[in-house]
C-alpha cells in the first residue's frame, strides 16, 4: 500500500526552529512601514517605543539579519507576531500586502498614518480605524493607548515548545 505523510503547522514550526529561526510567537509585533529616513524617528521614538511600552518587541524586517529570501522572512515574522502595526505614511504597496497577509491569518492589524499622507490612503482600508498622527509624541501616546486597550501589557513568560 501507499504511505501518506502530512506535515502539520506545529511540525512546520519545529522545522523552522531547527533551521535556525527564532520562535517569538506571541511576544513580538511586526511593523510594516516605509523605510525612509523621514519616518525613521517615527519608528524609533514612536512606534517602537509604543510597542515596547505594551511589553512586546518590535520586528521591522530591515533590522532582521537573515540569510534566506527576504519575502520568506517577512511572511514568517508576520506569522509569528502577535499583531501587526501598519503605518501607511508614504503609501507603500508592501505595507498593504503585509497587512493583508496578517489579516488573512486573523492577526490584529493596527493602522496609523501621518496626517500629511492620510489623503493617499487606499479606499480599501480607509474605513478602518486609523491613528492619524501629526507628531511623534502623539503617535507614541495614541499607539501605546491603543495597544494597551487591545492587548493589555504582555508580561515576560516562557513559551513551552510543543511536539509535532
Amino acid at each position: 500500500g501507499a504511505i501518506s505523510v502530512a506535515l502539520t503547522p506545529k511540525g512546520f514550526a519545529v522545522i523552522e526552529q531547527q533551521k535556525g529561526f527564532n520562535n517569538t510567537e506571541g511576544k513580538s509585533a511586526f511593523v510594516a512601514m516605509w523605510f525612509d529616513k523621514q519616518v525613521q524617528d517615527a519608528y524609533e521614538l514612536g512606534i517602537k517605543e509604543a510597542i515596547k511600552a505594551s511589553g512586546y518587541s518590535a520586528i521591522r524586517i530591515d533590522e532582521v539579519h537573515h540569510h534566506h529570501r527576504i519575502e520568506d522572512q517577512i511572511l514568517r515574522a508576520i506569522r509569528e507576531a502577535h499583531f501587526v502595526v501598519a503605518d501607511l505614511t508614504g503609501n507603500r504597496g508592501g505595507v498593504y500586502f503585509e497587512a493583508g497577509f496578517a489579516m488573512a491569518l486573523n492577526k490584529p492589524v493596527i493602522w496609523c498614518c501621518h496626517e500629511d499622507h492620510f489623503k493617499d490612503v487606499h479606499f480599501d482600508v480607509n474605513h478602518y480605524h486609523i491613528i492619524v498622527w501629526s507628531s511623534i509624541h502623539e503617535l507614541k501616546e495614541r499607539l501605546t493607548n491603543k495597544l494597551l486597550a487591545l492587548f493589555g501589557h504582555q508580561r515576560a513568560s516562557t513559551f513551552a515548545s510543543t511536539p509535532m
